[in-house]
């Protein structure tokens, strides 16, 4: 890093045409998205997004830039860098510059094991022709990180965390870091930009032109921010090598343009790419052209899940096209819309036929067909039941899917801790975050819904800790997203304390139209709080309501005395199922007699008053009816002394 250093400052004072010229560099990229689900597997026009971000923002092209305060407008730099994706690999064959790994790891830390297959990351390209650009799920609020100058070939690039790449439409995962600065944060290191402190008080980052500043700023600080005597206009927060929000970092400065371009002067670090191919063109495709072949990220996959399909092997050239086609029978084949690159992603719901028509002036030529088969599917058998056991945590099992709403890095994953029944078991696990409350999403496969039926979700849950109360709601909805969830809340509890498990019944849901629906338990406790444990999750059909019941007439005596013999009391006219029920005051509340469920019952008292009967009917997906509400007057036998009064009963009780 020294004699790197030495070789800039040399480049700097004495820059030679490399280091400052009028001619565009333009850097090729290679993408290597490691997923572990499919929410992380970001669309291929989300890192495109991202490379419009880079471009624009390394070209003083970015529309925010006219947010830069005046007196520093005049240093704003178009560094004369550019960015591709990739379209010729380092065989010399065309590709589509992104590489896509299903991952078993559920997020990646600084160690660089992101950057090695046999870790469960993806291998790097050659760094000499290159930049490699990982993205995938980093731990514990990570948003990137990158390799100066000068390091080993193998982990050279940059890593960022998916929710990071690019800027809406093609982001949308909200917060303050989704318009792609985290990428041009992280290049600007990997081109040998420091952090504009210096990463001390007060420090020096070997550039003329960023004012001195005491530390890094967040946020959006208010202009000026005056710091380290660098008054009268304070820190250059709004630099891309600070530490604010993305919409508040807007420019890179001339001094250091000038300090990344040092880098590409011969014998710098960077040098190399000045000759690489990667964005190169190729000839003129050959008619007819070769199709190559077609492969796809999984081969079997559960009903719902998003599946990447790549082309390789076809004869490429300028004025080659590609048309993407799906069929259910590989025989009737349809247009995939928009689907017309290299690669394209498709969300397979059944047993799924993939192929890509490749053009070259009059000829049009298939490539073979691929198969992606579809385990499980819809639910349309109840009741449905899941434990969460049959997986390895901390996967879910086939067509469960979560969303971390809020792209805070904590979410809901199949955990080993505290199930209630077998080895797994849902977990909100510990937010660590103080300021941010949960807002994750744990989701139903689709269920197959009849209209006019009710349905309803039942599941088992608990806190780890009484200290830390947390709280759910359950949801449902069309698809399997937070946005979707319109249906309405069907359960909530804000205080969940109990660390034995509760079991939790929705109300009822019955969809106007027949169809595919989901549940969606939303995990939505404050911050700061600990472990929410979900398990054994149920889901019921209730047919609607074909015979309603009709609660019929209480007849028996209206007096009966208390002690042995008491009164029986039938029920006539009515239909459905039969349950007992007394009240000590007129209207209720009413209490279940316990097996009472014939249409005759036996009252005996020991204590004298006044009690109200009545019988409740139910039947299947209907609505409960009453019968009348009938009076019974208990009376004091003579020469009975009542010491222990015991309410109303269906069995006896001794007295005296």
């Amino acid at each position: 890093m020294d004699a790197i250093e030495k070789f800039v400052q040399k480049q700097i004072k004495n820059p030679t045409k490399q280091t400052n010229r009028s001619a565009l560099i333009t850097i090729p990229v290679v993408f290597h998205v490691l997923y572990n689900n499919s929410t992380q597997n970001i669309s291929t026009a989300q890192l495109q997004s991202q490379i419009d971000v880079l471009n624009e923002d390394f070209a003083a092209l970015n529309s925010d830039i006219a947010n830069v305060p005046t007196a520093f407008q005049g240093l704003t730099a178009n560094t004369q860098i550019q960015f591709c994706i990739a379209s010729v690999d380092p065989n010399g064959n065309p590709t589509n510059g992104i590489i896509r790994v299903s991952t078993n790891t559920s997020s990646f830390g600084t160690n660089n094991a992101i950057k090695f297959t046999a870790q469960g990351g993806s291998d790097a390209w050659p760094a000499s022709d290159y930049m490699n650009f990982w993205v995938g799920n980093l731990t514990g609020g990570l948003l990137g990180y990158a390799q100066f100058p000068g390091g080993t070939a193998s982990t050279d690039g940059v890593v960022c965390l998916y929710t990071s790449i690019g800027r809406p439409p093609f982001n949308t995962f909200g917060g303050n870091f989704n318009l792609g600065r985290t990428a041009t944060h992280e290049v600007g290191h990997w081109l040998n930009l420091r952090h504009i402190w210096g990463d001390s008080n007060c420090g020096n980052d070997f550039v003329a032109d960023t004012p001195t500043q005491q530390t890094s700023n967040g946020g959006c600080p208010n202009f000026p921010h005056v710091t380290c005597s660098n008054g009268p206009n304070g820190d250059m927060f709004m630099n891309y090598m600070d530490y604010v929000n993305d919409a508040c970092m807007v420019m890179f400065s001339t001094g250091q343009s000038t300090r990344m371009n040092a880098t590409f002067a011969v014998g710098g670090p960077r040098n190399s790419l000045l000759n690489s191919v990667g964005c190169g063109s190729l000839a003129q495709c050959i008619d007819p052209p070769t199709p190559g072949q077609v492969s796809a990220s999984l081969s079997s996959v559960c009903a719902g899940t998003l599946v990447n399909f790549s082309l390789s092997g076809s004869s490429g050239g300028v004025g080659e096209t590609y048309q993407w086609q799906q069929s259910t029978n590989n025989s009737t084949w349809n247009n995939i819309s928009g689907a017309v690159g290299l690669n394209t992603s498709l969300t397979i719901s059944s047993n799924t036929y993939v192929r890509c028509n490749v053009t070259c002036g009059t000829s049009t030529v298939s490539t073979p067909s691929t198969m992606v088969s579809t385990i499980g599917g819809s639910i349309s058998t109840f009741p449905y039941t899941e434990d969460f056991d049959g997986v390895t945590s901390p996967a879910m099992p086939c067509g469960w899917t979560t969303q971390d709403n809020n792209a805070d890095g904590f979410e809901i994953t199949n955990e080993t801790v505290n199930p209630r029944s077998g080895t797994n078991c849902p977990t909100y696990k510990w937010n660590t975050n103080t300021t941010t409350a949960a807002d994750d999403w744990l989701f139903t496969p689709p269920v197959n819904m009849t209209a006019g039926n009710n349905y309803e979700i039942t599941f088992w849950y608990r806190a780890r800790s009484a200290t830390y109360a947390e709280a759910l709601e359950v949801n449902w909805g069309t698809s399997p997203t937070s946005s979707a969830m319109t249906g309405g809340v069907i359960f909530s509890d804000n205080n969940i304390t109990s660390t034995s498990y509760l079991q939790a019944t929705s109300s009822l849901v019955s969809p106007s139209t027949s169809g595919n629906y989901y549940f969606g338990i939303h995990v939505n406790s404050l911050a700061d709080k600990y472990d929410l444990h979900i398990d054994d999750i149920t889901i019921n059909e209730i047919a609607p309501c074909s015979v309603p019941p009709v609660g019929g007439t209480v007849s028996g005596p209206a007096n009966i005395e208390a002690g042995p013999g008491g009164g029986t009391y039938n029920l006539s006219a009515y239909s459905g199922d039969i349950q007992w029920q007394f009240a000590v005051i007129p209207g209720g509340p009413y209490s279940d007699f316990p097996g009472s469920t014939s249409p005759s019952i036996d009252v005996i008292s020991s204590s004298p008053g006044t009690y109200y009967l009545r019988a409740k009917l139910s039947g299947i997906g209907c609505a409960d009816a009453y019968s009348n509400e009938f009076t019974i007057v208990v009376d004091l036998r003579t020469g009975d002394i009542i010491t222990k009064p015991i309410v109303l009963s269906s069995a006896n009780y001794s007295y005296t």
